[in-house]
């Protein structure tokens, strides 16, 4: 399951991943991510990783698609989980155009700082 956390406002969104994580919620996830972008251009997102969240095939290949459609622009993506996790987190949301860091669960309001940061830098820079 996809939650969408509440955002300090601006070109950031946060999300946590539990459970079963399916295509649908990737569907929605897209709709806001789409939407975000739309007004702002480049964004900033913070992913939670909750321990035991599973991914169906489905559901795989629906966040390969957005990762695909997105990538120019999310210019940064906070990764947020437990540090024995850190490793499968970093390659099942890694994107190739996006500055990435791993933040500890501990360090969610950090994770939001950076993110939205590295999102106003990137709309600046992207401004015409």
């Amino acid at each position: 399951m996809i939650t969408f956390l509440d955002s300090p406002g601006g070109n950031v969104m946060g999300v946590q991943l539990s459970g079963a994580v399916a295509a649908d919620d990737y569907r929605q996830l897209d709709v806001r991510l789409k939407h975000l972008i739309d007004l702002w251009g480049h964004v900033g997102i913070v992913v939670v990783f909750e321990e035991g969240a599973t991914f169906n095939l489905g559901a795989r290949w629906a966040g390969t698609a957005i990762r695909l459609r997105h990538a120019g622009h999310v210019a940064c993506l906070a990764l947020v989980g437990p540090e024995s996790l850190e490793r499968q987190i970093r390659r099942r949301f890694a994107l190739r155009f996006a500055q990435s860091r791993f933040f500890q669960v501990d360090q969610l309001n950090e994770a939001w700082a950076w993110a939205a940061q590295c999102g106003k830098e990137a709309a600046v820079k992207a401004a015409p």
